[in-house]
Order: C-alpha cells, then structure tokens, then sequence
C-alpha cells in the first residue's frame, strides 16, 4: 500500500511549530533533482524492513531555509551559502531535522506504516534514485525566503514511491 502524504497545511504548521516563526507554502509544480539548477538534498522513508517507501526533497533554498533557521543561523549566513550554491554540514544536520519531523507527521497519518528516515544527502548520492523522478503519488511545495537582500522561491517535495 502506497505511503499517504499529508495536507499542506499539516506541513505548513508542523514547520511553524518547528521554527518557531510563520512558514508559508503553497503547492507548485514538482521539483525534479534533473531539472534544478543547484544541489536537490533528499532523505529516504522507509519501513520497519528498510524498503524505501517515500523521499523528501528540497531545493538549495528550502534547504538553506529549513535548516538553517532551525539551528538559528543569522540570515547573512544564509545568503552567503546561497550565493556559494551549497549548504553546510551544520545546514545539512538541521535540514534532517526538519525532514525527522516531517516524518513524524507522515506516521500519524491513519493506514500508514511506520516510517524510519535517512540522513540528508544531495539526490546524486542515492543510490537507486530513478523512482524519484516518476513516483506513485506527491505532494509539491514552494515558499518565498528572504536571504537578507535577496528572496528566493525554494521548493519542498514529498515521494511516495
């Protein structure tokens, strides 16, 4: 049976709740790791056998944004990631953080199995990752984040495989 994802609004006050500030999403057009112009970060679903059953993904300025808020990172900071095209291992930890709880909201969903989660990684380093580009269902999210001077549109995708 196919992993339920959950409304946006769920993810939406999950992440307020989360980082402790407003957080608005809005459904988009799906975010393809083929496509972007920058890193994609994922981090597996799986079940209680280890059977990838979901993904979550962002964009380089989601990522920046989710993780970075999390573990308080001045907004100067993220802008000078942003502008060098990566996130840092500290991003990076916050970020699965992010994705952690997120999870946590994917297994309250009723008919769902429980759900494990993989550290972060850029989407070239899963091994398998063809799926991701055709999954069975998913939910796909934007956001508006300011970096300082600059607000960039960053993209959130939940897979289910």
């Amino acid at each position: 049976m196919p992993l339920k994802l959950p409304e946006p609004s769920q993810l939406s006050g999950t992440l307020q709740k989360l980082l402790g500030k407003p957080v608005s999403f809005y459904l988009s057009d799906g975010l393809s790791p083929k496509q972007s112009t920058g890193t994609v970060y994922v981090s597996l679903l799986t079940d209680d056998q280890d059977a990838v059953v979901g993904a979550l993904m962002a964009d380089l300025p989601a990522a920046l944004f989710l993780g970075g808020t999390l573990i308080m990172l001045p907004v100067d900071s993220l802008g000078q990631l942003l502008r060098s095209g990566g996130a840092s291992e500290m991003v990076l930890d916050g970020l699965s953080e992010v994705f952690n709880t997120l999870r946590a909201t994917i297994n309250h969903i009723t008919g769902n199995s429980h759900v494990g989660y993989s550290n972060v990684v850029p989407f070239e380093e899963v091994v398998g990752n063809a799926w991701m580009l055709s999954p069975s269902s998913r939910l796909d999210l934007a956001g508006r984040f300011s970096f300082g001077d600059n607000v960039k549109e960053g993209k959130l995708s939940l897979l289910a495989r």
